[in-house]
């Protein structure tokens, strides 16, 4: 499950992000929304 983790560090670093830096946000959405689709693919 180490993919498993992975995926959880992700999203959690992106969310992370968003709440440290409000003004990144739209920056911080689009690139969680594209990571979806590439961690689905891979």
């Amino acid at each position: 499950m180490v993919f498993s983790q992975f995926n959880i560090d992700a999203f959690r670093l992106i969310n992370d992000l968003g709440k440290q830096y409000p003004y990144l946000n739209p920056v911080i959405v689009f690139l969680a929304e594209y990571m979806l689709y590439f961690l689905c693919l891979s």
